[in-house]
């Protein structure tokens, strides 16, 4: 691997699992109402990946937040995720 990619694969790969946790803790449009970074988990993985240094930190602080709201609801994906 080239070192000049180094930050671009590293950034490619914590947005890919940002994406991912935002999708298992069942993170939706709409839940934070009001809130700039009320985001899909899609909106997430581009935001982190384009403006990594202000999406990553935003996400981890919200991310409690979504984790509270979803609590108590099962969100089923299908069979293979």
């Amino acid at each position: 691997m080239n070192p000049d990619y180094r930050g671009i694969w590293i950034a490619v790969v914590l947005a890919l699992l940002v994406r991912w946790d935002a999708r298992r803790i069942g993170v939706q449009k709409g839940r934070l109402e009001g809130s700039l970074f009320d985001l899909s988990p899609w909106g997430w993985f581009w935001g982190c990946l384009l403006l990594f240094p202000v999406f990553l930190p935003a996400y981890l602080l919200k991310r409690p937040e979504y984790k509270r709201l979803n609590e108590n609801v099962h969100i089923y994906h299908g069979p293979y995720d």
